[in-house]
């Protein structure tokens, strides 16, 4: 459905480009645990597990969550006020997430 543009209403055209940013968030989520587990089964997290270690984790953990949802806020808000289209009746909430996403990337 948020691929057919003539189904969108405004709320579904929002709902879609929202989805499409949480996902993006979700998948780094998923890296960020792959990474963890990789470290964890392999050993090296209890061999690293040193106060100053645990402390550049923690550090680069809260950065790392600070810049996903910063990001990710700015990503919603610039797709929300720079690709909105066009309708008979004037400027509504009707987005489209995958050309927004290939504006951005360009």
């Amino acid at each position: 459905m948020c691929l057919d543009p003539s189904f969108w209403t405004p709320s579904a055209g929002a709902a879609c480009t929202l989805g499409v940013v949480v996902v993006l968030l979700l998948l780094l989520l998923l890296l960020f645990l792959f990474v963890f587990l990789f470290l964890l089964l392999s050993g090296l997290l209890l061999l690293l597990l040193s106060r100053l270690f645990v402390a550049v984790v923690v550090a680069v953990v809260v950065a790392a969550a600070v810049v996903v949802v910063v990001v990710g806020g700015v990503g919603v808000v610039v797709v929300f006020r720079w690709f909105r289209v066009p309708s008979q009746r004037g400027f509504n909430l009707q987005f489209y997430p995958l050309t927004a996403l290939v504006k951005l990337a360009i």
